[in-house]
C-alpha cells in the first residue's frame, strides 16, 4: 500500500517563486483541506526555510497556517531543529516529517528514523543510489523516497542552492544562483528556469518503484516542479489508478484541463480588453 499527501509550502510568507500567500484567506484553506481527505489524500505544509530567525519565527502569517494545520489534523515537513522545536512548543501537530532538503548523511539518517520526533523521513535524493540498501528492514516503513528529482544525483552544489534560495525567500539581494552541474537538466538556474518547463516530460522508472516497493518500501515522493500538468497528471495516473480505469481518467483529466484553460483565456481576454477602454 501506498499513500498519498499534497504538500503546501509556506515559508514565512512567499513560496519558493516569491509570490505573496497572505492573499488566501486562512477560512479557505480549511475547505480544501478536507476535500483533500475526503479522497483519503493527506495534507501536509512545507516549513522548510532553516535560516528563519526567533523575531521570524513570530511571522503572524506563518502561525495562522500552523494554527490551520493544527486544527485540522495536518502534517508539518520540516528540514531543522529550531523550526522543529519552535513548532512542538507551540502546537499540538503529531505528523511531522523530516525533509529531503536536510541532506542528512546515512548515520543521521539512522538517527532520524529511530528518533520518534518523526513520523516519516525523506531520504537524502542524492544518496538515493545506496542508502536504500542500507536502511534496517523495520525502519524503512518510516522511509520516504523522492523517485525524480529535478537536481542531478550526487551534487555538490545543492546545499548552497538550497540556501539562496532561502535568502531570496528571506528578502535578501542574492542573485539568483547558476546551476554549474554537467548534468542538470532544467537550464542554468534551477530556481528561475521555467522557460524549459514544457521539455521537461521524462518518463518515470516506475521499475524503480516496484523494486524498492519489494525491499519493504511503500512511500515514495513524485516531484511535480519545472514539469508540465499533463506530465504529471499521467505519472499520477500511472502511479494510483487502476489500468482498467486509465483511460477513463486521461479522458476525464484532459478534458478538465481543456476548459478550465479556455475559461482561464476567456477571462483574461476579457479584462485586457476592458482595461484598453
Amino acid at each position: 500500500a501506498t499513500k498519498t499527501y499534497a504538500a503546501q509550502g509556506y515559508d514565512l510568507k512567499h513560496d519558493r517563486y516569491g509570490r505573496d500567500y497572505t492573499a488566501v484567506v486562512p477560512q479557505g484553506v480549511a475547505p480544501l483541506i478536507k476535500m483533500y481527505k475526503s479522497f483519503g489524500v493527506d495534507y501536509r505544509f512545507t516549513f522548510t526555510n532553516d535560516m528563519v530567525d526567533e523575531v521570524q519565527l513570530q511571522d503572524i502569517w506563518s502561525n495562522t497556517q500552523l494554527k490551520i494545520c493544527e486544527n485540522n489534523d495536518c502534517g508539518v515537513i520540516v528540514n531543522s531543529n529550531r523550526i522543529l522545536n519552535y513548532i512542538n512548543d507551540n502546537y499540538k501537530i503529531n505528523n511531522k516529517i523530516l525533509s529531503t532538503t536536510g541532506l542528512l548523511n546515512l548515520n543521521d539518517t539512522l538517527n532520524a528514523l529511530n528518533n520518534n520526533k518523526y513520523s516519516v523521513v525523506v531520504l537524502n535524493t542524492q544518496l538515493n543510489d545506496k542508502l536504500p540498501d542500507c536502511i534496517p528492514e523495520n525502519l524503512r516503513d518510516k522511509c520516504e523516497i523522492l523517485i525524480n528529482d529535478s537536481c542531478p544525483p550526487n551534487c555538490k552544489s545543492r546545499k548552497d542552492c538550497y540556501a539562496n534560495v532561502l535568502k531570496i525567500l528571506n528578502g535578501e539581494n542574492a542573485p539568483a544562483k547558476r546551476c554549474t552541474n554537467p548534468n542538470r537538466k532544467i537550464g542554468d538556474n534551477w530556481y528561475t528556469s521555467e522557460q524549459l518547463r514544457a521539455e521537461f516530460t521524462e518518463e518515470l522508472d516506475f521499475d524503480i518503484i516496484k523494486a524498492l516497493n519489494s525491499k519493504g518500501y511503500n512511500l515514495f515522493k513524485i516531484e511535480g516542479r519545472y514539469r508540465p500538468i499533463e506530465t504529471m497528471l499521467y505519472h499520477y495516473m500511472r502511479f494510483l489508478i487502476k489500468p482498467e480505469r486509465q483511460a477513463e481518467f486521461l479522458y476525464k483529466a484532459f478534458n478538465f484541463i481543456y476548459i478550465n484553460k479556455l475559461i482561464k483565456f476567456k477571462i483574461i481576454s476579457s479584462f485586457n480588453s476592458k482595461s484598453s477602454l
